[in-house]
């Protein structure tokens, strides 16, 4: 998902970790929580957020 889709919004946390939403089946979103490093990209976290709207910017 990470390299064959195009986000629907990607931002930057305030702990620097990139927040990326996905959209899925249904029209649901993922959102998946990165810390990326220069050569290396982590995983920290990933869900189904409750709510299907997107955040404001």
């Amino acid at each position: 998902m990470l390299f064959g889709q195009t986000p629907v919004f990607v931002g930057i946390q305030n702990n620097n970790n990139y927040a990326v939403f996905y959209k899925i089946e249904n029209q649901d979103l993922i959102r998946i929580v990165l810390d990326i490093q220069f050569g290396r990209i982590d995983v920290v976290t990933f869900y189904k957020p409750i709510s299907k709207d997107l955040p404001r910017v």
